[in-house]
């Protein structure tokens, strides 16, 4: 700090959603589970992995949040983890991107196996589920301008009735409110419950077949003048192999091709990453089309590497 300047303060922006540790099997043998159980090992049982795990940060919170950390944001973030070894990994690699934890301390913490195929496609994912978020904790924070919620795979449905109270609170007193639809709601609560609260979304994100569910409309350009109609600000439709597209309040519809990728790898993390690159671009008031542009680069890169947003964070580092 130089004498007689105040220190620069960070943009400050408030996550909510799940923070799990995510370990990934490649090309595990298809039998690997189904036989007999023991309270001893045979021969038979043991099966080699031809590669071994990896572990990464996942979670749709946590690992926005680690990428919004490294692009220079103070991020606060809401998802809760357990006082477990799990827990322990997940506030290590928080830690590398200056993130603040504040949800209180949880039974356990998430966690994700995915076996994956020699294409790297995903085959299953075993869950152990998050902890439930308390979604309105985020919108109380009166430091944070912008606030992210994001929804994991195991909501409940009276969670949504949250949501949109803490976005309603938090857009009330001038913040800027960021909604990733997620796959959670899509089983338990209807198309009309989601619309309802969009009216209080400065920015929606979701993809293509999300918004489809939601909207009952195919194009992501009525989709995106749907949502303007209920009160969205604007709109970004993640469309992957076909790319992006978005619209602003003046109702105008672009589209972006997706980035080249040399080398398709696991793309868990991708879309996290890029919710992350573009809010971190919007923050600092670049244009939707800018943002965009570089979210999808940060995106393709965490798919390229396979490693989640902790191989892209290391890569990113000087």
């Amino acid at each position: 700090m130089v004498d007689g300047l105040a220190p620069i303060e960070k943009p400050v922006i408030a996550v909510a959603g799940a923070s799990s540790v995510d370990m990934t099997l490649r090309q595990p043998p298809l039998e690997w589970v189904g036989g007999a159980s023991q309270d001893s090992y045979t021969p038979e049982m043991v099966k080699n992995l031809a590669n071994p795990p990896e572990l990464g940060l996942g979670g749709n919170g946590a690992a926005s949040a680690y990428v919004l950390g490294l692009l220079g944001l103070r991020v606060l973030l809401n998802g809760p983890t357990g006082e477990d070894a799990a827990g322990t990994l997940i506030e290590g690699w928080l830690k590398e991107a200056s993130v603040e934890l504040v949800a209180p301390p949880a039974e356990a913490t998430m966690f994700s196996v995915t076996p994956v195929d020699g294409q790297s496609q995903r085959l299953v994912c075993l869950q152990y589920p998050s902890p439930r978020i308390d979604w309105r904790l985020s919108a109380k924070n009166d430091q944070a301008t912008w606030m992210l919620l994001t929804a994991h795979s195991q909501v409940a449905a009276d969670e949504l009735n949250e949501v949109g109270d803490a976005l309603q609170v938090f857009k009330s007193r001038g913040g800027v409110t960021v909604l990733d639809t997620g796959i959670g709601w899509m089983r338990t609560n209807g198309a009309d419950q989601m619309k309802r609260i969009w009216a209080d979304v400065s920015l929606l994100i979701g993809t293509l077949d999300e918004l489809r569910f939601w909207s009952g409309l195919e194009s992501a350009e009525d989709i995106a003048r749907l949502a303007l109609s209920a009160g969205v600000e604007r709109v970004v439709v993640k469309m992957g192999a076909e790319g992006a597209g978005w619209m602003n309040e003046d109702g105008v519809y672009a589209q972006q091709p997706a980035r080249r990728i040399e080398c398709s790898n696991v793309s868990v993390g991708a879309g996290d990453g890029f919710n992350a690159a573009l809010i971190a671009q919007l923050v600092q008031g670049e244009s939707l089309e800018s943002a965009v542009n570089f979210a999808q680069t940060v995106a393709a890169k965490i798919v390229e590497i396979g490693n989640g947003v902790i191989g892209w964070g290391q890569l990113s580092r000087p």
